[in-house]
C-alpha cells in the first residue's frame, strides 16, 4: 500500500512532542486551502486515512489534508498531567499545529470530541476556520451516547488477536452500524488499537477518558449555542448518523434553524460517528468544500 502522507512531529508550548499526517495534495493548488481533520474522544489520526486518501488524491480539485493526533493518543506524547487532557488545552495545540505548518486558515472536519473542539477554535481564532464539518456532534449532546461511550472505553477487556479486536468492535457496535462488512470491523480496529511487544490494547492514555468517568443518569450536559453562534459566517456542514444516541435529530435541526449557511447529511444504518468513507460521503464532503 502506497503512503499519501508525511509524517510531521512538533513541540506544544509547554513541552510535548505531538504528530500529525500530512496527506499532499495531487494536482493541488497553493490557493486551495487545506483541511485540518479533528477525531473523537480516544482516537487518534488513523480514523481518517481513508476520507483523508480521497480528498487529497481521488478528486478534480483535492485538498492537502492534516491529520492529528492529540496528546495522549495515537504517536503523540503522553501528558504526565492528566488535567491537560482536556477541549480547551487540545484546541490550543490544534492553533501550534497550524503555526508549525505555516497555515493560518483551513477547512475543518471534527468528528465527536473534534467538533467540540470547533466550537473552541471559535472562541480563540475564528479567523482560522474558513468553514466546519461537524460529523455526529453538535453545540449540544446526549447523556446517554456519552455514558454508553463510558461504559465500553471503561469495561473492554484487551482483544487476544487482531481477529478478536474486529469481533469486539462489532459486539459494541452492530447494533447502530447494521451494515458493515467484515473488512469494516477489521478497519476498525487497526484505527483503535496498537500491537506493542506483542499485547494489542487501546492507542492512547487511559487517563484520557477520566473526565467522562464520573458522569451518571443526573448530570447536566452543558451545551455550546453560544459558540456555535460565532460560526454564523463561515458555511457548516453536519453529518448525522442515523441510529446515533450521541447526537440527537433535534439538535441537527435546531441548527438548520440557528445557522444560515447550514446543510446536514443523515447517514442511514451507522451510528455514532458515522464512517467518512462511507458511500457517497467523500463526494458530499468534496462538494461542500469546493463550493466554499
Amino acid at each position: 500500500m502506497v503512503t499519501m502522507y508525511k509524517e510531521h512531529y512538533y513541540q506544544t508550548d509547554d513541552g510535548l512532542t505531538l504528530y500529525l499526517r500530512d496527506y499532499q495534495a495531487k494536482n493541488w493548488s497553493h490557493e486551495t486551502l487545506p483541511v485540518i481533520c479533528l477525531p473523537g474522544l480516544s482516537r487518534n489520526s488513523r480514523d481518517f486515512d481513508k476520507i483523508a486518501s480521497a480528498l487529497s488524491h481521488q478528486f478534480d480539485q483535492n485538498f492537502r489534508v492534516i491529520t492529528l493526533d492529540y496528546r495522549g493518543r495515537g504517536n503523540s506524547e503522553w501528558d504526565d498531567n492528566k488535567k491537560n487532557y482536556n477541549i480547551i488545552r487540545e484546541a490550543q495545540d490544534v492553533l501550534i499545529a497550524m503555526d508549525f505548518l505555516g497555515i493560518p486558515k483551513a477547512h475543518f472536519i471534527g468528528t465527536s470530541r473534534g467538533g467540540l473542539i470547533l466550537h473552541i477554535l471559535a472562541t480563540m481564532k475564528l479567523d482560522a476556520l474558513a468553514s466546519a464539518i461537524f460529523n455526529d456532534v453538535g453545540p449540544k449532546i446526549e447523556l446517554k451516547g456519552l455514558l454508553e461511550i463510558q461504559d465500553y472505553l471503561s469495561t473492554a477487556r484487551l482483544p487476544r488477536n487482531w481477529d478478536d479486536a474486529a469481533y469486539l468492535q462489532k459486539v459494541v457496535h452492530s447494533k447502530e452500524f447494521t451494515e458493515l462488512t467484515d473488512e469494516d470491523w477489521r478497519d476498525m480496529a487497526r484505527e483503535i488499537y496498537i500491537e506493542k511487544e506483542g499485547v494489542i490494547k487501546p492507542d492512547f492514555d487511559t487517563a484520557v477518558v477520566d473526565s467522562i468517568k464520573t458522569l451518571d443518569k443526573t448530570t447536566e450536559l452543558p451545551t455550546m449555542w453560544d459558540q456555535f453562534a460565532l460560526l454564523n459566517d463561515i458555511p457548516v456542514m453536519t453529518i448525522r448518523g442515523e441510529n446515533s444516541t450521541l447526537f440527537s435529530n433535534e439538535t441537527l435541526q435546531e441548527m438548520d434553524k440557528r445557522h444560515p449557511l447550514h446543510t446536514s447529511i443523515t447517514v442511514v444504518n451507522q451510528g455514532h460517528p458515522p464512517l467518512l468513507q462511507s458511500g457517497d460521503l467523500p463526494r458530499q464532503i468534496y462538494n461542500f468544500l469546493k463550493s466554499v
